[in-house]
């Protein structure tokens, strides 16, 4: 009968039709796949360009650590202007017989301390080797640090 023949040939086709869809839809879902790992490494690269541009900014402890340096160093600088000043508005003494210094030699003594100080501590802080306590008596270095 050529009516079953004729249906049996339309459900032959419905199958393969429904086959042929279900095959695109398998290619289309590994596709999808594909291209949303495409897109998540994408996200990920523009992510590490986007950090790669931001300003670095110092941890606060170590910024912490730079104040009380610098205010180690503008001590000792302060310590030197005043004792500049004082050799500027001083009238001119007399060499002294006394075993008290004179200006010029406690100039010279503090210049010395600056020196053996305040340099090899901003070499030192540069690579992050001094450690500094500042209570406008005492500084402490690392030992590292008169290795310059």
């Amino acid at each position: 009968s050529t009516a079953t023949k004729a249906e049996l040939e339309i459900i032959e086709q419905e199958e393969a039709a429904c086959k042929q869809l279900e095959e695109m839809i398998e290619a289309s879902v590994a596709e999808i796949a594909r291209l949303t790992k495409m897109a998540k490494e994408a996200q990920a690269l523009l992510a590490e360009k986007r950090q790669a541009l931001k300003p670095k900014t110092t941890p606060p402890a170590k910024e912490a650590q730079n104040q009380k340096e610098w205010g180690a160093q503008r001590s000792l600088k302060k310590a030197l202007k005043e004792e500049q000043a004082r050799k500027r508005t001083r009238a001119v003494e007399p060499p002294a017989a006394s075993s008290e210094p004179t200006s010029r030699e406690r100039l010279r003594t503090l210049l010395k301390k600056y020196h053996q100080i305040a340099i090899p501590l901003h070499r030192a802080s540069t690579f992050g080797l001094a450690t500094v306590t500042n209570d406008k008596t005492t500084m402490s270095l690392d030992s590292e640090l008169l290795l310059h």
